[in-house]
């Protein structure tokens, strides 16, 4: 009672089970203090940035000594193609809890509902596109997707504009911070028309130490 006990460890399990305050130092840097999963969060959404950024570095030195050894330009002097005129994503938000549309927002996990908002323009004498997002995490990688295409659900215009909304009820996201990736398809899904990368970012907190990225739905029995 009255004492202060300091725990110093890289086992994140166990300071959101036993601390009620954490601090995040990087070489001799306060990085963060607080909340313990907010910070525990935050230096995992960091691990994986730095993971990934080994990665993109491996990946980049590997083309340019391939590209050395076969005189073809690198991947940073290879322009992407155009895409069609008169198909291209105007907006992207993200509606919080509070109902408010932002490019940023703050979630609960397993509690808040939130909508990924996506405004278009599409030409009138094609088939309506269809229009999905891929939601990323802090490492850079897929977490899962979502399509109009996939739920089969089409997409309407008026005259050459539209907008769709994906509703995520209590949203099943475990902390850490997600981005964005919209995108502007064709009807069948497999021709991008327009896309928007990292377009938004979304914050999710929790009020327990599970592990992961989702947080599954189980039903226990004693058998």
């Amino acid at each position: 009672k009255g004492t202060t006990i300091f725990f110093c460890s890289h086992s994140m399990y166990q300071i959101e089970a036993l601390c009620n305050k954490a601090i995040w130092l990087e070489r001799g840097q306060l990085m963060a203090e607080g909340e313990p999963g907010k910070v525990v969060g935050q230096y995992n959404d960091f691990l994986k940035q730095l993971d990934n950024q080994r990665v993109q570095e491996d990946q980049q030195q590997a083309a340019e000594q391939a590209a050395s050894a076969s005189g073809s330009p690198t991947s940073s002097e290879v322009v992407a193609a155009a895409g069609p005129g008169n198909w291209r994503i105007t907006k992207v938000t993200l509606t919080g809890p509070d109902g408010i549309e932002s490019r940023e927002i703050e979630a609960a996990s397993r509690v808040s509902d939130i909508a990924v908002n996506i405004e278009f323009e599409a030409r009138e004498d094609f088939p309506p596109p269809a229009v999905g997002f891929v939601l990323v995490g802090a490492d850079l990688q897929p977490v899962t997707c979502a399509a109009t295409h996939f739920d089969h659900v089409p997409t309407q215009l008026k005259q050459g504009v539209g907008r769709v909304s994906a509703l995520i009820r209590e949203t099943p996201l475990l902390k850490g911070s997600y981005t964005i990736d919209a995108y502007l398809l064709s009807e069948d899904g497999i021709h991008v028309y327009s896309e928007a990368k990292s377009c938004c970012r979304l914050n999710i907190s929790q009020p327990h130490n599970k592990l992961g990225v989702f947080d599954l739905s189980v039903c226990w029995e004693q058998t």
